[in-house]
């Protein structure tokens, strides 16, 4: 697998950092298993409830635009960060950013629309 670059250690020699590999390249099947969901990046979309509030704004409203860039703009910032430094692979991000996605969804037709409905 690709080696994260926090585990280099300049010396020895060994592995150093030749074996690196920039984060652009896709990287080769690992035998340790080391992939895992983003915390970081879950956390990042934790600002995906916002759209909720301005869902029902129009489309050209500036406060709708402003938080949906802002909002869809540090989730992606967040994931694509922690993808950049070695840290998770590019599936690790997709399944938090799925994750924090479906469970936004889950509490907004639980509680928001429920809600919306009996008013």
């Amino acid at each position: 697998g690709r080696v994260r670059f926090r585990d280099l250690v300049p010396p020895p020699p060994p592995p150093g950092y030749t074996s690196f590999t920039p984060w652009f390249l896709p990287p080769g099947i690992s035998l340790d298993n080391s992939s895992f969901p983003s915390g970081h990046a879950a956390m990042g979309w934790m600002f995906l409830p916002l759209l909720i509030i301005v869902k029902d704004r129009k489309i050209k409203d500036p406060i709708r635009i402003i938080v949906s860039i802002l909002v869809i703009g540090w989730g992606l910032f967040v994931g694509l960060s922690r993808i950049a430094v070695g840290a998770h692979y590019a599936s690790d991000v997709l399944f938090s950013t799925g994750a924090a996605t479906i469970i936004t969804i889950f509490l907004y037709t639980r509680f928001y629309r429920k809600r919306n409905k009996s008013e």
